[in-house]
């Protein structure tokens, strides 16, 4: 079964702007709720913890929430440098929003 990770990353304000990783894995084992999750991107692997489950057996697979990343700053640039980051660790961006100023 597909097992999709998904996590926001969100600036400072997240009204200023956050955005939606993913990562797709292929397991048989499926992660609960308050069980953590290691990926390579992490500086901090055994920080993420599983905030939601939901399984769609319609489609064989599982999407995985994490607990989100807050960045320290309003700079909407550091999104997309942590997006070009997450890309080069096979994750995908599915969503962005950036307030228009």
């Amino acid at each position: 079964m597909d097992i999709i990770v998904i996590q926001e990353v969100q600036l400072k304000d997240i009204g200023s702007g956050f955005k939606q990783i993913r990562k797709t894995f292929n397991s048989n084992i499926i992660p609960r709720k308050g069980d953590y999750i290691s990926d390579i991107l992490w500086e901090e692997p055994d920080k993420y913890e599983v905030t939601q489950v939901i399984i769609n057996y319609q489609e064989a697979h599982v999407q995985v929430w994490v607990q989100p990343i807050k960045l320290e700053t309003n700079d909407k640039e550091a999104l997309e440098k942590y997006n070009e980051r997450a890309k080069s660790y096979k994750w995908e961006c599915d969503f962005l929003f950036i307030e228009n100023s």
